[in-house]
């Protein structure tokens, strides 16, 4: 682990060593008002260091890079994986006349409008047809890519979700803190599952960043590298320009 963060400071290290045993911890708890207040904390533990504002302000301000990033791909792959086991499904896909892998062809199929991946688009519904809630899914995602307005909009709509959900969280843990009111048992199930995911992202672009870049030492500089990120693909989304075979790995991408 030392060598893995051999450039990182050491606060850096103790932090998502503690993360990691609290993250550990939570996950063994019976108790889900006992989990969500922990799982909490691990959260406050990666992203309540600001000590000017409030600990709920600073962590929706700071949980917004780690859960923007790669937003798009994240759907599209979510997506891929409801559909791969189709045999047909996915020999259609490799019919996508764009260069790269199988996951590139999907991104295409899905978020390109022209004379040749339309047709295949429509195949594609129709394979599905006993299955309309996929069919509704894949045309809900394909509608909210085909251009890059559509795709700013898309990060906003996430964005704006992020934070009431965070609000959320960080109400009901308040209430797992005060109260031992069982009836609201399925909710913290509910809760604990998006928290779980929320600290596996942030986990996984810091080990990864701090892991595989020599310029990054430090949390908060990992964060102000995503935000740069993020900031540089919104700026990209800012016209209505249709998505291409050309252009939908750049957009899609960053």
């Amino acid at each position: 682990m030392y060598t893995i963060f051999s450039n990182s400071d050491i606060s850096a290290f103790n932090t998502i060593i503690t993360a990691l045993m609290q993250h550990r911890l939570a996950s063994q708890m019976q108790s889900e008002e006992s989990r969500l207040i922990t799982y909490w904390s691990t959260l406050e533990v990666l992203l309540a260091d600001n000590e000017l504002r409030g600990k709920i302000d600073n962590i929706k301000n700071e949980i917004i890079p780690f859960l923007s990033r790669a937003y798009v791909p994240r759907l599209l792959d979510n997506l891929y994986k409801k559909i791969v086991n189709s045999k047909e499904a996915t020999m259609l896909i490799r019919k996508v006349p764009v260069d790269g892998d199988i996951s590139l062809k999907f991104a295409a199929l899905m978020s390109v409008k022209d004379n040749v991946v339309t047709p295949l688009r429509e195949e594609l519904y129709k394979l599905f047809i006993h299955d309309p809630l996929l069919v509704n899914r894949i045309y809900t995602l394909h509608s909210s890519i085909t251009n890059t307005r559509s795709i700013a909009t898309l990060l906003e709509h996430h964005k704006k979700r992020v934070e009431w959900h965070v609000q959320r969280m960080y109400r009901y843990r308040n209430m797992a803190v005060h109260s031992s009111d069982k009836s609201r048992i399925y909710m913290y199930e509910l809760l604990n599952l998006n928290l779980h995911s929320y600290i596996d992202r942030i986990l996984y672009e810091l080990l990864e960043r701090l892991s595989s870049k020599d310029y990054l030492s430090s949390i908060p500089e990992t964060l102000t590298e995503l935000r740069i990120e993020i900031d540089g693909q919104v700026a990209l989304l800012q016209n209505n320009e249709p998505l291409t075979r050309d252009n939908f790995k750049n957009y899609i991408y960053g």
